[in-house]
């Protein structure tokens, strides 16, 4: 499954594995790095500005040093980002994996892998890759504040190298598939939250309003680990899906509408009416790293909005437990008027980045190998004067600490 746009999850394609075409690993084109970076980013910087875009580009490079830090890379990751006007300065931007594939877990499901981690895997199969693995837009709308920039940052400014480091992390695999899909759509109100839906149709975008054959319902890879908080069991979040997977509508053909209206009227509708009940129920939903077992070492994630917000609700973590926490990089509103720096500084710097333990723990039971590095033990904090020489001091502190 290809995604085109990363701001409209929606617009995607199923393809084939084995495509003949000019989808090949483009390894060895690359722009924005040398050698020895594993991040490697072609950036289209659409603004007359280069002073600007020297600075996006610089942005890139030391996102790509912090992930670098953190995990162990065998094969290159491509970027493709693109910097331009996006219509309003109230979008910052998004990214999402360019390509999704299909694979047998050892629990005999079929789940779905973003390419930058399958090829990280060595899997023992062949298959083509796309041009990238990421596809990244950012707003050059917004007035962001830059790693580089002289001066404190402003209360009205969020910190870019935030935002390109959260958006790189869902493009790695941080992201959930259960969302308002068919409803997005027809353009209704949401009834019930379902996982990306597999379709073959003549029509190679989206999800078809014409005649399609469906194929039944596909969770990511990050789904595997989601649990329900349900006085203590922690049903896994996949038994659900398991259960819409029992739609008689399975090979069947449909239009939309008809898809829409079967759906609704099977048993099975009662289980995306569930989903959607636990995406706005507080400390309903909890990703459980590999390993552990105990509910308070897992990543709670973001179900505490009172109406479900497709992009935020269930593809973040809880932005009041977190937001002032080590793992606050996947909270789903940024913070303006504060640097990531800052953040990492105040919350006690545990990890020497910004990709905080429960972060690094998600990345790593999705299959990424991390790094050797320490964790500091959640009790240290450090006070952090605001003053703009202890601020720039701190800054290249961690620079230096991502480098080394």
């Amino acid at each position: 499954m290809d995604f085109h746009d990363p701001m409209n999850f929606g617009n995607s394609t199923i393809v084939d594995c084995a495509l003949n075409h000019d989808d090949t690993n483009l390894d060895t084109s690359i722009q924005l790095n040398d050698n020895s970076n594993l991040i490697q980013v072609t950036l289209d910087c659409q603004i007359n500005d280069q002073k600007t875009c020297n600075k996006v580009e610089n942005t890139f490079k030391l996102a790509g040093e912090i992930i670098n830090y953190a995990l162990v890379l065998n094969t290159p990751i491509i970027v493709d980002a693109v910097f331009f006007p996006m219509g309003s300065s109230n979008v910052l931007g998004g990214a999402i994996a360019s390509r999704l594939f299909s694979i047998t877990d050892e629990d005999n499901t079929e789940r779905l892998y973003p390419q930058a981690l399958v090829k990280q895997l060595r899997l023992p199969i062949s298959v083509q890759y796309a041009s990238s693995d990421i596809k990244a837009r950012f707003n050059s709308l917004k007035d962001w504040y830059f790693p580089d920039d002289e001066g404190p940052i402003r209360p009205d400014q969020n910190d870019i190298l935030n935002t390109v480091l959260h958006e790189l992390i869902h493009g790695l695999g941080f992201f959930s598939s259960w969302k308002n899909y068919i409803d997005a759509e027809l353009q209704i109100p949401t009834s019930g939250l379902t996982p990306l839906i597999s379709y073959n149709s003549n029509i190679t975008t989206e999800l078809p309003i014409g005649s399609f054959e469906f194929m039944g319902f596909y969770e990511t890879i990050f789904d595997k680990f989601i649990i329900i908080n349900n006085d203590g069991k922690q049903d896994k979040l996949s038994t659900l899906a398991n259960e819409l997977n029992q739609f008689s509508g399975r090979n069947q053909q449909f239009n939309l509408s008809s898809f829409n209206n079967e759906f609704q009227n099977s048993p099975q509708f009662e289980t995306a009416k569930k989903v959607l009940s636990l995406s706005t129920v507080k400390n309903s939903l909890t990703f459980m790293p590999k390993g552990t077992k105990k509910t308070k070492d897992g990543f709670v994630l973001e179900t505490s909005l009172e109406t479900y917000a497709a992009g935020s609700s269930i593809v973040h973590v809880d932005f009041n437990k977190y937001s002032h926490d080590s793992d606050f990089l996947m909270i789903y509103n940024s913070v303006a008027g504060v640097t990531m720096n800052e953040l990492i500084i105040k919350s006690g710097n545990r990890t020497g980045s910004a990709i905080g333990p429960k972060l690094l723990g998600a990345l790593s039971s999705i299959g990424y190998t991390l790094a050797d590095n320490p964790i500091k033990s959640s009790t240290i904090s450090i006070s952090v004067s605001n003053t703009f020489s202890l601020i720039v001091s701190c800054q290249l502190f961690l620079y230096i600490i991502i480098n080394h």
